[in-house]
């Protein structure tokens, strides 16, 4: 289930300075999708290549179900032994 959005008060206030009553920005730019459910990839992508914004692929490490962001986590984990 997608985070509710604002969830924060910083996030209520970024929303509230980017994007007017009419949902337009207030600085002439598309309005972010603010609903995964309702935005398409098509409409993602699309301002993704609008604001000159890369895809940089990450590293994910998986050992006995787990996922980690850092290679020496996953080695110290497999080094522990066997998962449960």
């Amino acid at each position: 289930m997608p985070k509710p959005f604002p969830s924060t008060k910083h996030e209520q206030e970024s929303a509230n300075r980017c994007v007017g009553a009419a949902g337009t920005a207030h600085d002439g730019h598309l309005p972010l999708p603010l609903n995964d459910e309702t935005s398409t990839s098509a409409d993602v992508t699309a301002l993704l290549k609008q604001l000159g914004i890369t895809v940089v692929q990450k590293a994910v490490y998986e050992w006995g179900g787990y996922r980690y962001s850092n290679p020496t986590d996953a080695i110290s984990a497999a080094r522990r032994g066997v998962p449960e």
